[in-house]
């Protein structure tokens, strides 16, 4: 009832009674409750004066039956406040002590990964740690959402308290990664929420022993220096494996070491001391300790020529073979040098071309052993396409040695080319390693039939390893030349899985021109993009962005150089690859980079 005054009358009454009935007045008064007392306000007027404000006060945690002692024997002066109430000095110490904030809910981890490989086994369950700030215990409940696939128990429970997450039934998943949520809420409090993914990994492959390349060619004339080594490149696709290799054909052909575990290398020599002059066949197979696939074959070819004339002195060119390549529209390709030289004494040489070959030119077209001879091509005015031409050096009584040359015209191709050539970007990749202490544990060559499927013939594919022999200082890779000046709005490969493709390697180095080195990548870090190929990722890194380049490259900074590189391994976890891993169709701003 409101305040105020309320009357009224009970009446009694009685039957054959005299003087019924009887009335009586009843009166009821209502009065306002009183005010509870301010006890900030009350501070401020009778105690900050002595103390200082409430938030800076030098007196805490008082009692109201210590205060009231402390009035009555005036101490500091406090008699003066004799006058307030129990409630009033209630009020002030509260003011002074105010009450503990309510407690709150807290959940650890706040993230959670599972991954799950088809046909394996369910991820185990990972636990959440529910607790509260105070101490104090609270009810919680639980729930799960963002599919069947994610479960959370139990679905209740009082801090402290443990609530279990698992995966239920992910063999009926497809691969793709799912993403779920754990919220567990308290009455009081905001709810916590716990972000959950889930990895589903197609099938693994059974590991299986792969050889790289699959033929090899040697050739040697007869009183020439011996041919130098070949390697052939051993992988697995999955777990490492144990070989052994052997050679057979004749005395003449050699493989070392005998054994080794994936990923290795083969190197092969041939001995054709005292050999006839003929082709020689034979083979190197490498084969797979226990259930790893199939044995490798790997043809070797040696052709043994006469020396050349009939006395003392041979003939000599190198190189053998020259390459040139033009694109339309571009600068002419630069001259390149043949060395000729004979064993014993001095020859006169002539050299000429033929082959229908007007575009081709050499000068001088004679000398002298040793001497040189400068080749050149016009490819102006000539359609896209391979044009074959001979150089023929020759010398009176010394056999004739003809130099094969070749010119590759290209047409402009557009940004988006994906073709094997990329000749249109005007950028190419030439395969390095750097192995200071001479291991021989990496290894970084284009390989025919190991790229990405397309309409090419050649189909090469940039094959690098690096195995547990390795320095640390040790890398393979490739080098992008003609890139000085370019900025740069992204970078990219193919990469062939089951290689290494890790959060550290491959990667870009990229210098630019204020001389700071970017490390741009590793493989995993990049964007993942539709691949043209079965078996192929397509990685793409804006070199712009932190996360994917440390430190970033400020956009319209230029380069001074680029490369691409493989300088760890092998590596540890699913995406290792065991040190080994083949990229093609390599991108700098969209644009394809040739193939060296």
């Amino acid at each position: 009832m409101a305040a105020g005054t309320y009357t009224d009358n009970v009446t009694i009454t009685a039957s054959g009674s005299t003087g019924s009935p009887k009335s009586v007045p009843v009166t009821l008064t209502v009065t306002a409750a009183a005010a509870a007392p301010n006890g900030a306000a009350l501070y401020a007027s009778k105690c900050q004066g002595c103390h200082g404000s409430l938030a800076t006060s030098n007196i805490v945690n008082r009692t109201v039956a210590g205060t009231k002692a402390a009035i009555a024997g005036n101490v500091g002066g406090m008699g003066f406040l004799s006058s307030l109430t129990d409630a009033e000095l209630q009020a002030i110490a509260s003011a002074l002590s105010p009450p503990a904030p309510a407690p709150a809910l807290s959940v650890a981890p706040s993230s959670l990964s599972f991954s799950y490989q088809q046909g394996g086994s369910a991820p185990a369950s990972q636990p959440i740690m529910v607790t509260s700030s105070s101490g104090t215990q609270l009810a919680y409940t639980v729930a799960a959402s963002g599919g069947a696939w994610l479960s959370a128990t139990p679905m209740s429970g009082t801090t402290p308290g443990t609530v279990n997450v698992s995966v239920v039934n992910p063999a009926s998943m497809t691969v793709g990664t799912y993403n779920g949520m754990v919220t567990i809420t308290a009455p009081a409090g905001s709810p916590q929420t716990v972000a959950v993914t889930l990895v589903v990994g197609a099938t693994t492959p059974a590991p299986g022993l792969n050889a790289s390349p699959k033929t090899l060619s040697f050739s040697y004339q007869g009183g020439g220096g011996m041919p130098a080594a070949q390697p052939i490149m051993i992988s697995s696709g999955g777990a490492q494996l144990a070989y052994t290799v052997a050679a057979s054909g004749g005395m003449w052909l050699s493989a070392t070491p005998t054994s080794g575990t994936t990923p290795g290398t083969v190197n092969v020599s041939v001995n054709p001391a005292s050999m006839a002059a003929g082709t020689y066949t034979g083979h190197v197979t490498i084969t797979p300790s226990g259930a790893g696939g199939s044995a490798q074959t790997v043809a070797v070819t040696l052709v043994v020529s006469a020396g050349g004339g009939t006395g003392n002195s041979s003939l000599k060119v190198s190189p053998r073979t020259l390459q040139f390549s033009y694109q339309t529209g571009n600068h002419m390709p630069s001259a390149k040098r043949l060395m000729i030289t004979s064993a014993g004494a001095p020859l006169s040489y002539k050299a000429s071309y033929s082959g229908g070959s007007p575009w081709l030119t050499v000068s001088p077209t004679g000398g002298t052993t040793p001497g040189t001879i400068s080749v050149s091509v016009n490819p102006a005015g000539m359609p896209a396409g391979s044009h074959s031409g001979t150089i023929d050096v020759s010398a009176p009584g010394a056999k004739s040695i003809s130099v094969a040359v070749t010119l590759m015209v290209t047409s402009p191709a557009s940004d988006d080319d994906d073709d094997e050539g990329g000749h249109g970007s005007g950028l190419s990749a030439d395969a390095y390693v750097y192995d200071p202490m001479h291991s021989g544990a990496v290894a970084a060559q284009w390989v025919d039939g190991i790229g990405v499927p397309m309409h090419n013939a050649g189909n090469q594919g940039l094959l690098l390893s690096k195995n547990a022999s390795g320095s640390a200082e040790a890398q393979a890779g490739a080098v992008i030349k003609n890139a000085q000046g370019l900025t740069l709005t992204e970078l990219g490969f193919d990469v062939r899985e089951g290689g290494q493709c890790s959060a550290g390697s491959p990667h870009f180095v990229v210098v630019t021109n204020d001389d700071v080195t970017h490390v741009v990548g590793g493989c995993v870090k990049g964007t993942t993009q539709t691949s043209l190929a079965i078996g192929w990722k397509r990685m793409r890194f804006d070199p712009s962005k932190p996360e994917l380049a440390s430190p970033p490259i400020t956009p319209g900074q230029q380069v001074k150089s680029i490369a691409v590189m493989l300088d760890q391994g092998p590596e540890a976890g699913a995406n290792a690859g065991g040190g080994l891993v083949v990229l093609d169709n390599i991108t700098i701003n969209g644009k394809v980079v040739a193939k060296k």
